[in-house]
């Protein structure tokens, strides 16, 4: 076995008294593949004794894995502070970004570790950084909920926690194009009839909201975070969402985490508002901030009813969030072996050439088992007629073949546990009818034996 990936393993498990006798036999505490080093791993995993022996023995602090984040992100990210103390004091560098500019700070925030967030602030980590989504770790804050207890350490002093660089950014872009500001995703409601419709689609209150929008309400008001459609799909509330839909409001409006409404519905596990949605025009790829796409948060939750949805409208299910993850890996976490049956990337070219070995498997068993019981063992005919499938047996072939249309149905309509169902019912079948063939030639023979 290679020592480097028992080096690798142990640092996962934390089998701190196994590491120096593997360090001694010749592992490199340095080397890494995708996952990155040893510290990486030590790190994620929340192993500080181990951390703590690595630095120790002088381990390259600052390596990256294949998304270019160093232990300390990941550390940070799985709200190991302790580590992230360890290290920091050890001299690992807070303002590394990864792939798509983030850095230590935005995985603690986005993560929701406060302790670590705040010990890369005092170490002088970049509360401004952007990443390439143009969010700052004060934007991953607002959404964790904390963001008052950071707002002194993530912004400027003096700088207001509802106008964040990155929408401030946003909208200052959006005016160069021409937009007025009333038209911003994060604007505050200008009139009563506004606020009278967000508060009215946040209790899903039908009346109430028909009432705001008759008396003139902007049906994409905004509250400086949610849109009248983000709430309403967030509480499930389908008749108000079909309301706004039909009053104009964006499906594809999004929070300051990038998330849609469409988001907001599937994650609530509201199937019904989700469809509206997508019936009036809602992208069923969008990604938050975090790439996380409507797909990502069915697989996450085990809905397999919004799994159906979303393939109906097209999804694409190899969209990969911040951590490189697809709604694949999410399914797979969560066991639900259905969900990752039809999320799993596999070309339709394979599963159609499973399904021409089976009818070739069925069409000899037909073909073989079938003329050994029609001609062979029938006194009135004297000379086999050399059919591929005897006429006789096509009421039992019958099924089978009904049962591949259905396979092959479900593979265009991305229903795989229907598929995987078929195909495991027509070998079963397949095999009965060869078992039965066998049991007729082995009487047939003993008949023919004792009274031929």
């Amino acid at each position: 076995m290679n020592p480097n990936v028992e080096l690798w393993r142990a640092c996962e498990r934390g089998d701190l008294d196994r590491i120096p006798a593997l360090l001694a036999a010749g592992a490199d505490q340095n080397s890494a593949d995708a996952g990155g080093t040893a510290l990486h791993r030590a790190a994620k995993a929340g192993h500080a004794e181990i951390v703590r022996l690595l630095l120790g023995r002088g381990i390259l602090i600052d390596e990256t894995d294949e998304r270019g984040f160093t232990a300390l992100h990941r550390a940070a990210g799985a709200g190991h502070a302790e580590i992230v103390r360890m290290l920091l004091e050890a001299g690992a560098n807070p303002h590394v970004a990864g792939r798509g500019g983030w850095t230590p700070l935005h995985t603690a925030c986005a993560d929701g570790c406060k302790d670590c967030a705040a010990l890369l602030l005092e170490r002088g980590a970049d509360q401004m950084a952007e990443n390439s989504e143009g969010m700052t770790p004060y934007d991953y804050a607002k959404r964790r909920g904390f963001d008052q207890e950071l707002e002194g350490l993530c912004l400027p002093q003096g700088h207001r926690p509802e106008y964040s660089p990155a929408p401030v950014k946003r909208a200052i872009q959006a005016m160069r194009a021409g937009e007025s500001e009333s038209e911003q995703p994060h604007s505050h409601p200008q009139s009563a009839a506004d606020r009278d419709l967000l508060f009215a689609c946040r209790t899903g209150d039908y009346k109430a909201a028909a009432a705001a929008l008759a008396n003139g309400a902007n049906p994409d008001a905004s509250d400086g975070d949610y849109r009248p459609l983000h709430w309403a799909a967030q509480g499930g509330f389908t008749d108000v969402v079909l309301l706004l839909s039909r009053s104009g409001a964006d499906p594809n409006a999004r929070d300051r985490r990038g998330f849609t409404p469409l988001h907001k519905a599937v994650e609530g596990g509201y199937s019904e508002a989700a469809e509206v949605l997508l019936t009036n025009g809602a992208d069923p790829n969008a990604q938050s901030a975090t790439g996380w796409t409507p797909l990502h948060a069915v697989c996450a939750n085990g809905d397999e009813t919004g799994v159906d949805l979303l393939f109906r409208f097209k999804v694409k299910e190899k969209m990969a969030d911040f951590e490189g993850l697809i709604p694949y890996d999410y399914a797979r976490r969560a066991g639900n072996r259905n969900i990752a049956l039809a999320t799993k990337p596999r070309s339709v070219g394979v599963r159609i050439a499973l399904i021409v070995g089976s009818i070739l498997m069925t069409v000899f068993a037909m073909w073989s088992g079938g003329r050994t019981l029609l001609f062979e063992y029938q006194p009135l005919q004297k000379e086999p007629e050399y059919l591929l499938v005897p006429p006789g047996m096509m009421p039992i072939l019958a099924p089978v073949f009904v049962g591949y249309a259905v396979a092959l149905i479900a593979i265009f309509s991305r229903r795989m546990w229907i598929f995987t169902t078929m195909m495991v019912l027509i070998v079963s079948y397949d095999l009965l009818l060869l078992s039965f063939m066998w049991l007729i030639e082995f009487f047939g023979r003993l008949v023919e034996k004792n009274y031929g």
